[in-house]
């Protein structure tokens, strides 16, 4: 996260991307089709770190088509930032984006408008955590059917 820009940012969900290279060619070779798997917004190398010391940015990881939108924040242990109330605006600028799915899409979705129109608490990092998995998971289920759909028959 530390590349990541304040703001929004899309950055490239690569393996999607190659999955969907891959499948394409398997189909013409006529090989057994891969299944899809990924880190789902984690970076799979979890560094470890003592949160006591570490100051964490508030993020929103929101998967996209081929990418993720990530909406950055300041950190979340100071006070002069609002520390976890900077989700509030940080959802709202989900919520604005050409992005958002809208809140009957995923459990994680509808807690991003509730958390935008400051119905509903803010939450931790674990909260983000788990809103943008659940978008993510609905995201990528439906992303992988309707890919199915579209190519030719396994």
């Amino acid at each position: 996260m530390a590349s990541i820009k304040k703001g929004g940012e899309i950055v490239p969900r690569l393996e999607w991307r190659l999955y969907k290279l891959l499948v394409v060619n398997f189909q013409k070779a006529g090989l057994r089709l891969p299944a899809f798997g990924d880190y789902a917004i984690n970076y799979p190398k979890v560094a470890k770190i003592d949160m006591r010391i570490v100051k964490p940015y508030a993020t929103i990881r929101y998967t996209i088509d081929d990418g993720w939108y990530i909406v950055k924040g300041e950190n979340v242990k100071d006070k002069k930032f609002g520390k976890f109330k900077q989700y509030h605006k940080l959802s709202k600028r989900v919520l604005d984006s050409p992005y958002y799915c809208g809140p009957t899409f995923s459990w994680g979705d509808d807690f991003i408008q509730n958390c935008a129109n400051e119905n509903a608490k803010t939450g931790n990092l674990s909260t983000w955590r788990q809103v943008g998995t659940n978008h993510h998971i609905v995201k990528v289920t439906r992303d992988i059917a309707s890919f199915y759909a579209s190519s030719s028959s396994p």
